[in-house]
């Protein structure tokens, strides 16, 4: 059961991910028409309020659910939400969508993917240690 919950965990975090370059694709979507991406209307940026946010408060809900059943960190916990306020406040706050919000936005998904990834490694690195390390215990064999 534990290992369904550590590809659980993985699977999260590939989620998450996903919905970063998602977003990043949208963010960079206006930047150049060499882009296979390249939308020159800019309805796209509905996909970050629509879809990205949403799912990205969902992934938190997720991680939050399944911190009570293995270790994740604070900061893994918190990720999700802070990504869905800032891609998501980025639209909200400007509109139109000028160059420098759009460098900003898609900054702030590449950042994101980053420190996901940093964290789900320091996660299963925690969890395979607190595995393999021997548990302390008193002489009347209680763990301490």
């Amino acid at each position: 059961m534990r290992y369904f919950k550590r590809v659980l965990y993985v699977l999260l975090t590939l989620a998450f991910l996903w919905i970063c370059w998602v977003s990043f694709a949208v963010y960079t979507s206006l930047m150049s028409q060499r882009l296979p991406w390249y939308e020159p209307c800019g309805m796209q940026f509905l996909v970050i309020l629509v879809f990205s946010c949403p799912v990205m408060f969902g992934l938190g809900i997720a991680y939050l659910v399944l911190a009570r059943f293995i270790p994740v960190g604070r900061s893994t916990k918190i990720l999700p939400f802070a990504t869905g306020v800032a891609i998501g406040a980025l639209v909200l706050i400007d509109g139109s969508l000028g160059r420098g919000m759009q460098f900003v936005g898609a900054a702030c998904c590449v950042l994101a993917a980053l420190l996901a990834a940093g964290f789900a490694i320091q996660d299963l690195k925690k969890g395979a240690d607190a595995r393999q390390s021997p548990s302390i215990t008193d002489a009347g064999g209680q763990e301490k």
